[in-house]
């Protein structure tokens, strides 16, 4: 668990931090939300609400 957001989805409140970690194997792979697109060379974090907290050189944004 990781941040200070405390999160309410379909009514349910979340721990603050709550979120998952996203991480390859051996290749690249993509994480597609509704808003953008991420191509992960390790690992991201992605929150219940969609947001995706990466960065170089772990992860890239590819589309918005």
């Amino acid at each position: 668990m990781h941040g200070t957001e405390r999160l309410v989805i379909a009514g349910l409140g979340l721990p603050a931090g709550f979120h998952w970690d996203v991480q390859n194997r051996n290749a690249p792979t993509y994480v597609h939300t509704p808003l953008e697109t991420w191509k992960v060379m390790t690992y991201v974090n992605v929150a219940p609400d969609a947001h995706v907290r990466g960065r170089e050189p772990y992860a890239r944004r590819t589309a918005t």
